[in-house]
């Protein structure tokens, strides 16, 4: 049986980071994440949806961390599944996973899960919820797990 642990440290009042992990690598990982923070909230300082989710009065904004990184390989292969269901390539973000951020946005009857690529790209891997960000109200069509590469 493995048992995983999640914790989390909060870094403002809007944002936190979830630490999970197995028994045998709890103390590295949580470590990982103690000294890659900085570093790693300096990399978002001009991301839209993280600068949004600063400053929004009733959003969550989590950050999941996972053996030394955000975007696990379970994740990661999620992810291209849901690339397949869109009808969009799987390899389209081949090479572009290392550095990436994974990253849950919840706002009033909103969620939203991401991932920020290393090189700026912004996916909208998940939406649930009619409200997001000010989007206008036919971005909302579609739901569920989108995989939309956003610009903003």
């Amino acid at each position: 049986m493995i048992i995983f642990r999640v914790f989390y440290l909060k870094i403002s009042k809007n944002i936190e980071f979830y630490i999970i992990s197995g028994m045998n690598e709890l103390l590295s990982t949580k470590k990982s994440i103690i000294y890659k923070r900085h570093r790693l909230i300096n990399s978002l300082k001009d991301n839209p949806i993280y600068k949004y989710t600063l400053n929004c009065e009733n959003c969550l904004g989590e950050i999941h961390w996972i053996k030394s990184k955000s975007l696990s390989t379970k994740a990661k292969n999620a992810f291209k599944k849901d690339l397949e269901d869109n009808k969009i390539d799987k390899n389209k973000y081949e090479g572009q996973y290392n550095g990436a951020i994974f990253f849950e946005l919840t706002e009033d009857k909103s969620f939203s899960r991401w991932i920020f690529l290393k090189n700026g790209k912004l996916i909208l891997w998940q939406l649930r919820g009619n409200y997001l960000m000010n989007f206008p109200k036919d971005f909302f069509e579609n739901q569920g797990y989108i995989c939309k590469e956003i610009q903003l």
